[in-house]
């Protein structure tokens, strides 16, 4: 029959699981990607590495809370998901940041919807995320956009479980996304290397970039961070318990 974990054992993933929200997965993750860092990988990839993993936390974790009326930490995790989203601007080619964004989003949402039955939303995430993969795809290499778009579902779905007490599944997910943010930095050394080469004599694509800031700016308050039938966190919610310090 199927292997039933201990109560201790359950005990601890639970412990780990919601510990590891927020700062604590994405600092698990980065001393995971450290231990097997190449010296060889230049400083923009390992900061778009980490810019990534720290987004698709954040983004997952804004989501989770959200679905769990948490305004006080979905707030906190919108927040610096919107922050790194503008960070990632500068050091992903042009078209890359706002894929990311939108692929990240659609993730956490989709996870989250789906563990709260909301199926019809979740349907609509899947295909938004579905359609931000693609798009990503134009602009990174395959492998690469395949990777960053695992990084995204498997931060998505160890919030939704994790949110959910479904330990197990969230205690994999954490094992996926840890995984993705060790290849990550490796895959994105030509990619980064082309967006650390644009020079701001192109006129054209300056302006490209600031209306692709100025989307990125927008990504804040109830949509699309904080959505689905909530008004989002306000000033006068009651802040909720974080799992984070």
């Amino acid at each position: 029959g199927p292997e039933h974990p201990s109560p201790h054992r359950q005990t601890n993933l639970a412990t780990r699981c919601f510990w590891s929200a927020g700062r604590q997965l994405f600092a698990t993750a980065m001393e995971a990607a450290a231990a097997d860092r190449q010296p060889e990988i230049p400083p923009s990839a390992l900061a778009a590495a980490s810019a990534l993993s720290e987004l698709t936390v954040h983004a997952a974790w804004a989501a989770a809370n959200a679905r769990t009326l948490q305004w006080g930490a979905s707030h906190r995790d919108a927040q610096r998901a919107k922050e790194v989203a503008l960070q990632l601007e500068a050091l992903l080619p042009e078209g890359a940041a706002p894929a990311v964004v939108q692929l990240s989003l659609a993730a956490a949402w989709y996870a989250s919807n789906t563990r709260r039955l909301l199926l019809f939303d979740a349907a609509r995430d899947l295909r938004k995320l579905e359609e931000a993969a693609a798009e990503l795809a134009k602009v990174m290499p395959p492998e690469t956009a395949k990777s960053v778009k695992a990084l995204a579902t498997s931060a998505a779905w160890h919030a939704a479980n994790a949110r959910s007490m479904l330990w197990l599944d969230a205690e994999r997910d954490l094992t996926r996304f840890e995984e993705c943010c060790r290849q990550l930095p490796a895959l994105l050394q030509g990619v980064t290397d082309g967006a650390a080469a644009e020079t701001p004599a192109d006129a054209s694509r300056v302006r490209r970039r600031r209306r692709a800031r100025a989307r990125l700016e927008r990504l804040d308050g109830p949509s699309p961070f904080c959505r689905r039938g909530q008004a989002g966190p306000r000033a006068t919610s009651p802040r909720a318990t974080s799992p984070r310090a």
